[in-house]
This record gives structure tokens, C-alpha cells and sequence, in this order.
């Protein structure tokens, strides 16, 4: 850009490079020198001349020239004329720039042409320029006012998604459920009857395979005295049962094996885990020697081994889940499965002095078991083998009889439940109850009246607790007549003692007795007859009346050791109160 200049001394005019403003140069014409004015913005770069490169947004007007505009002559400073119009300037870049700005945003209207303008004394100084800084700016793209401004690239990326998690491995989901028909053909192929031959006469039970070499699992008490057994499947054939790999006489298993040869049979799945109460079970077995019967039922309890031995009267080791599922003999050691075919447990004992009081080993217990046995059987030996009593009222506990220990027990009674060990034996020779039902009724009475309260066998309880166990069996008579036994009446009274330890030896017999009842013929009382004459009610009340004198002394010691007098408890409603008579025989 050229800069406008006057000689002071000639008028002459001529044109400087603008790099000469504010120096000192040499007249065309008369050759005398002349100060060129240096009228730019103190901002403006001084340093050398920049190279172009093309016209930026800044510099659209600096070629136009601006109208001719009157200026006063100075000699001083010799300040162009054109000083005068930046304001003139400003608006005409101003006008250029709103177009460029309408042209971009309205791309289809043709670009304004370029004012027409009168040359200037003086040419519009060209926009300033920045000075450079120590930190390199991002270039700026080329605007031309004869263009419209590109709006900017975007760039559509693909969103980024998030990486999925690990995959972890997850737990298989349980076999469905299927129908009680399906079912059964399902898992009765595994099902056995098992016919045991002891020393002592032959036991039926039943069995199920649980690998396909033909090893299966039944009860312990099964199996116990045998010297040879036989296995009968449901499409009938038999096969002989080699031996035994391990017995658990305590939780009642035998692993057993068979000699299946070339028949195929697929093995029952145990479960992993104990079911829930609640849950819909399906029972297997021979009850009474009907082979492959099917029952159904629900887990209605899960008892541990302290709780069958303290609540149910049985010594076992393991975990034992209570079912309603209708089991009788024949039923023990039969499968327990779900509804999805899976064995939860072992059918194993029953407990006829309530309604469906079935118990069964689970299937945790068998699989422990299982693991355990070795791979090689050993043969039936009836010596070794040998009958295991589960019955703590039969296999007797530490007695705590008058002791001031077995009196602290005896007095703190709350709630106690009336269990028949020998109930199945009740059943076969008394099927109507002639006998027992008026056992268990004088039992529960002479509870009631000294305000202990009756429970159900099974129910959790805690301290306070106690078993009166009650029996009835034979004696010969002295006179001998064919069929004819002495009936004889026991009792045993057994309390929880929470201060003892051990498995299955917290209960204390505190109390016991017996009583005979009179010689009654077997066949009779089998055909649910009583001759007449025959009464047991007076003999039962001497039995009972026996306890309740035990229960008031023990009461009284208590009470005395308190410092408090006896209150002696009043029967209970609807409960009538037996008849005091004198102690008999053995008090």
C-alpha cells in the first residue's frame, strides 16, 4: 500500500511506500526532503513487511478508496487529509461486512457488488494488525466478501459403547417341574423292593440305585442282621445284592451293591441342597409289602440331631426333614424326591402316636455317604451288622430319679409330649385302640391336672421341656393258657437338662413306673374285642396317680428351696381330675 504525499517546498505530490510513514525522504521534484507522516494506530505492526497471503475478515476494506474529503493544510506536521475519514471508513467495512454476514446466511441472493467510490487524498488505512504472541494461534481459513462463509464440518462419530461386563458363569436353572405321572416313570425303574434274609426271619424294605454300576442306598435298619438279600424292580426282575460298601447306623444309611449285569438302569439325582418347607414331595416304597406305591405328601418340618433326640426321643446323627408323605413299613429306606425327580431324602421312621409324623434322612446325608464309601463292597456277615437302637426311652438314659437335680427338672415341667415307642407293635395286636388310646388319654389327664401342658411329638420347645414315654406289652400269665399274656403298662418320664452336654444326653429320666393291667387273650384283643370284667381304667389311675405324687414333692422341694408355699395348680378346664386313691405297689 502507497501513501499520499505533498512537498512542503514545491507542492509536487507523490506516492511513498507506507513502510516510509514516519521517516524522512527525498522530493521527485525538487529534491529537498520531506517528513512523511506516520498516522497509523500505535498498535499497528512497525517491523518489516509482512507477506501476503490473501485477504483475512480484517483486511476487506483495504483497498478501497474513501470519498474525497476537505482537510486543513499543515505545514508543522504535514498529517494527510485522509486522518480525517476513519469514521467514514469504519462504516463503509461495516456496510461490507453485514453483507458478507446477510450473503452467508441467505446463500441463494447474489453478493453485493463493491462500493463505488472517488479517489481519497488520502487511501483508508488498512485494519491493524496484531502483533504477534508467544503462543502459536490455530489458523484461520481465507473469508473473500465475494463468498459466502462455509459453515463448519461436524463430524458425525459413532458413539462410543460402554464395554459389556465380564461374563460370569452362571448356575444351571433347575430341572422343571412335571407331572406326578411322569414322574413316576421317571424315577420308579430306579426304585428296588429289598427282600432280607436274617438269623432272625426275613425283613422287606426298599432301596434305589444311585449309580449305573448297581450302587443303591436303603436304610440302615433294613439291612441290619442280614446274611443275604435279594432286589426286585418294578418290571420284575431280580437281581442278587452283593454286599454293603458302608452303613451309617447312626443316621440310618447303607450303601448297598447290586449285580445289575447287563441291565441298564438310570441312577435318582440327589438334590444339592435341603428343600424349603413347604415344598410338594413324592414318596416311593413297599408299605406293608405293596411294592411300588406312591404317596404324596409336603416337608412339614427340618429337625436336627439335637431335636429328634430331645422332642422326637431318637439318638441320631444327621439332618432330618419331616414330611406328611403317608409311609408304613415296607416304606423305609425308600426314595423322597421333588416334583422335579431330584431326592431330597430317605424315607426312614414313623410315628404313629400322631398323624403323619413321618421323618426322613436327607439327601445332604446321603451324598456325605456316598462320598465316603469305598469302592469295593464287603459281604453280608449278620455278626457284623448288628442292630442299632435309636429309642432313647429303650436305650436307656442317665437317670436323675429323687435326686435334687432330677426334682429342680421335675418341678420346672411346661410342656410335655406323649410318644409310643412300641407303637407299631400296638398296632398289630390292639388295631382299634382298646388299650393304648385309654393309655395315652390317663397319660395326658394327669399332665393336664398338674398344669403341665401337652404338645404335639415334633414340637419345638425349649427349656422346661419333657417325654413321657408310655408302653404297653406282654407278660406269660401264670396260668397257661393257649394266647393268653399279662398285659403290662409302662411309663418313663424324661426332661430336657439344659445344663447337661452331649449329643442326645440332655434328656434325664426323672421319673418311672409301671403297672400290670390283668391276663387278656392276644387273639381277642387282635379282634379289637375285651372280655368282660376286664378293666383297666382302675390300674392306670394308680399308674398316673404315681406321677402326679412325684410331681407335687418335686413342686414343694422347689418351692421350700424358693422360700415360697406350694399353690397347688387347678385342673383345667374340660379336663376332669382323676381320683385320689393310695399309692400301689412300688411308689
Amino acid at each position: 500500500m502507497r501513501v499520499s504525499v505533498t512537498c512542503p517546498s514545491c507542492a509536487a505530490k507523490f506516492t511513498v511506500r507506507e513502510e516510509f510513514a514516519g521517516k524522512c525522504v527525498h522530493c521527485k521534484k525538487c529534491q529537498k526532503p520531506v517528513n512523511i507522516p506516520d498516522d497509523r494506530p500505535d498498535d499497528v505492526y512497525r517491523g518489516p513487511p509482512l507477506a501476503r497471503t490473501g485477504l483475512s475478515s480484517t483486511t476487506i476494506a483495504t483497498n478501497t478508496k474513501s470519498p474525497r474529503r476537505k482537510s486543513s493544510k499543515r505545514d508543522n506536521g504535514g498529517i494527510p487529509l485522509g486522518l480525517g475519514l476513519g469514521v467514514g471508513g469504519a462504516v463503509i467495512v461495516g456496510l461490507i461486512v453485514v453483507g458478507v454476514m446477510m450473503q452467508s446466511s441467505s446463500p441463494t441472493l447474489p453478493p453485493p457488488p463493491p462500493a463505488r467510490m472517488e479517489a481519497a487524498v488520502t487511501p483508508v488505512q488498512p485494519a491493524p494488525i496484531a502483533m504477534p504472541t508467544a503462543v502459536a494461534a490455530t489458523p484461520q481459513p481465507v473469508v473473500s466478501p465475494l463468498q459466502p462463509v462455509q459453515p463448519p464440518v461436524v463430524v458425525n462419530e459413532a458413539p462410543v459403547e460402554p464395554s459389556p461386563p465380564p461374563k460370569t458363569k452362571a448356575k444351571p436353572a433347575p430341572p422343571a417341574e412335571v407331572t406326578l405321572p411322569d414322574l413316576i416313570a421317571r424315577v420308579e425303574p430306579a426304585v428296588v423292593r429289598l427282600e432280607v434274609e436274617g438269623e432272625d426271619g426275613g425283613v422287606l424294605g426298599s432301596g434305589y440305585i444311585v449309580h449305573e454300576d448297581g450302587t443303591a442306598v436303603t436304610n440302615y435298619h433294613v439291612i441290619s442282621g442280614a446274611k443275604a438279600a435279594t432286589a426286585i424292580f418294578a418290571d420284575g426282575t431280580k437281581v442278587a445284592v452283593q454286599g454293603y460298601k458302608l452303613v451309617k447306623p447312626r443316621a440310618d444309611i447303607a450303601v448297598i451293591k447290586l449285580n445289575l449285569g447287563d441291565k441298564k438302569i438310570e441312577p435318582i439325582p440327589l438334590a444339592e441342597a435341603i428343600p424349603q418347607k413347604g415344598v410338594d414331595v413324592v414318596g416311593f416304597g413297599a408299605p406293608e409289602g405293596l411294592s411300588f406305591t406312591t404317596s404324596t405328601g409336603i416337608i412339614s418340618g427340618i429337625r436336627n440331631a439335637d431335636v429328634m433326640a430331645e422332642e422326637v426321643g431318637e439318638d441320631l446323627d444327621g439332618t432330618w426333614l419331616q414330611t406328611t408323605c403317608p409311609i408304613s413299613h415296607g416304606s423305609s429306606g425308600g426314595p423322597l424326591t421333588d416334583r422335579q425327580g431330584r431326592l431330597v431324602a430317605m424315607n426312614s421312621k414313623v410315628h404313629t402316636t400322631g398323624q403323619n409324623l413321618n421323618f426322613a434322612i436327607s439327601a445332604i446325608d446321603i451324598a456325605a455317604a456316598m462320598a465316603e464309601a469305598p469302592p469295593d463292597f464287603k459281604p453280608f456277615i449278620p455278626s457284623d451288622l448288628k442292630e442299632y437302637e435309636s429309642s432313647i426311652a429303650k436305650k436307656g438314659l442317665p437317670e436323675e430319679i429323687g435326686t435334687p437335680r432330677g426334682n429342680q427338672l421335675l418341678a420346672g415341667l411346661k410342656s410335655v409330649a406323649v410318644v409310643d415307642p412300641l407303637a407299631v407293635l400296638a398296632e398289630l395286636i390292639d388295631p382299634k385302640k382298646l388299650i393304648s388310646s385309654r393309655i395315652q388319654a390317663r397319660a395326658k389327664g394327669a399332665l393336664e391336672h398338674r398344669n403341665i401342658q401337652v404338645v404335639a411329638p415334633g414340637t419345638k420347645v425349649g427349656d422346661g421341656f419333657g417325654l413321657m414315654v408310655v408302653v404297653f406289652d406282654f407278660e406269660d400269665a401264670v396260668r397257661k393258657r393257649s394266647g393268653t399274656q399279662t398285659l403290662v403298662a409302662r411309663s418313663a418320664l424324661l426332661c430336657r437338662d439344659p445344663e447337661a452336654t452331649g449329643r442326645g444326653s440332655k434328656m434325664r429320666i426323672v421319673w418311672k413306673s409301671e403297672e400290670k393291667l390283668g391276663a387278656l387273650p392276644i387273639p381277642t384283643l387282635i379282634r379289637g374285642q375285651i372280655p368282660k370284667g376286664f378293666t383297666v381304667e382302675d390300674k392306670l389311675l394308680k399308674l398316673f396317680n404315681r406321677f402326679e405324687a412325684a410331681h407335687r414333692i418335686a413342686s414343694t422341694t422347689a418351692e421350700k428351696s424358693d422360700g415360697t408355699k406350694e399353690t397347688l395348680a387347678k385342673p383345667g378346664a374340660g379336663s376332669a381330675a382323676p381320683k385320689k386313691t393310695a399309692p400301689g405297689p412300688g411308689f
